[in-house]
């Protein structure tokens, strides 16, 4: 139980240091030193592992599930390499998809372990954090000082020319992802103990909604805007939702001005267009998924492919698209559920469909959550990918089924 306190304590830093996602120290290695969260979750990995190879069915299903769908990619990959045949770049970026994968998986490996009163205070140290980034580094630009910018931010990320909040993250989706759902997990785990009501969750996501316009976030605040939609045409909600249509409103058509924007100005939009149809088209070509090996064969095949059409239909800008398809660096497809379909195929829609069968989708406060996790997976991936499944992980102990007690080794407190 030692172990277990000390993997929760450390696991808990990790998910407060994640507002510290502009780092990129030491820089070779690459993507995993972009945040010291994710380079502490990689260091605890071995021995989450270790501890649950000598515990056996001490663990939950949710961590074996885990463990087995990153044993499955490798499986993939060997068949994806008898397929496509041996490349030993695809070799070397698909051992670190590996290490990343898990990574990101981390919420559900660390299940077993998770306190809630050390997972409270990270949330609340994040949520801390990234104020100070926004005032100092965003609404006060430039009024960090010069050696206190060189050790937050590594080299290529002190300056940036997009003008909405990132605080201490390298990308203003980042920044503003990471707030939402933070929140939105404080908010859950301050209404566990407590009956529902219309008005509290109403007036919570009203403020969020609020909040992530206002730090100029566009998928994070459409997408809790349509989940405050979808669970507002109840009797219950429905009054709430009339008087507060005017800032509803206002956000709608403000997120409407700054995606038009973004598709005359910026490359993001197109980008992900482009990768979402290949990410789908990888995913129908082959259900079963390709693991960390063809995966990068499928994000140049149908990544190629998708810019070509797109290409003859819109006039969009693929400067982004085409490093990343031909070039392979930074590879995705910019959503964490089209990743992870196309890594694991139908087996991960299958351990999602296990997740949601644990939490109570019958309060709405779980149904809203579970609706703003899911659109916001559809636009952020990679390291967001680790408050996603976070995410899931507060609602299963927050709000579960009744007929699905609790794993008795998850401390409340």
């Amino acid at each position: 139980m030692i172990i277990s306190w000390l993997l929760s304590i450390a696991f808990s830093a990790s998910i407060s240091l994640m507002a510290f996602g502009a780092v990129y120290r030491p820089e070779m290695l690459g993507y995993l030193a972009a945040s010291p969260g994710t380079l502490l979750i990689a260091c605890c990995l071995p021995l989450v592992l270790l501890v649950r190879l000598v515990e056996g069915r001490a663990h939950s299903a949710i961590s074996i599930n885990a463990w087995w769908l990153i044993g499955y990619g490798l499986v993939a990959s060997f068949l994806s390499a008898l397929f496509f045949g041996f490349t030993p770049l695809y070799v070397t970026k698909s051992a670190t998809l590996l290490v990343l994968s898990a990574v990101w998986l981390a919420p559900l490996l660390f299940f077993d372990h998770v306190r809630i009163q050390h997972l409270r205070a990270a949330l609340i140290v994040a949520l801390v954090i990234c104020a100070v980034g926004y005032i100092f580094g965003d609404f006060f630009s430039g009024s960090l000082p010069p050696a206190v910018r060189e050790i937050i931010f590594g080299a290529g990320y002190q300056e940036t020319l997009d003008s909405r909040a990132r605080g201490f993250m390298q990308e203003t989706s980042h920044f503003a992802t990471l707030v939402g759902r933070y929140a939105m997990m404080l908010y859950l785990l301050a209404e566990m103990p407590r009956r529902y009501s219309a008005k509290r969750q109403a007036v919570f996501m009203l403020f969020l909604v609020v909040l992530l316009a206002v730090v100029g976030s566009k998928g994070a605040a459409i997408s809790i805007l349509v989940a405050f939609l979808c669970i507002s045409l109840t009797r219950r909600q429905i009054p709430y939702l009339l008087l507060f249509a005017p800032v509803v409103v206002w956000v709608g058509l403000q997120q409407a001005q700054a995606v038009a924007y973004d598709l005359s100005n910026f490359t993001s939009g197109s980008t992900r267009l482009t990768l979402w149809l290949a990410g789908l088209a990888g995913q129908l070509s082959d259900p079963i998924g390709y693991g960390y090996y063809g995966f990068y064969w499928a994000v140049q095949h149908f990544g190629g492919e998708a810019m070509n059409w797109l290409g003859a239909q819109f006039p969009l800008n693929f400067s982004e698209v085409v490093d990343i398809v031909e070039g392979l660096n930074n590879v995705s497809t910019k959503s964490t559920l089209l990743d992870f379909l196309l890594v694991y195929g139908v087996f991960f829609l299958w351990m999602m469909y296990a997740l949601c069968r644990r939490i109570n989708l019958g309060d709405p406060r779980a149904r809203a959550a579970v609706i703003y996790l899911l659109l916001t997976s559809l636009a952020t991936s990679a390291h967001e990918s680790i408050s996603f499944f976070l995410g899931f992980v507060v609602l299963i102990i927050a709000f579960p089924r009744s007929e699905s007690r609790p794993e008795p080794v998850v401390i409340r407190g």
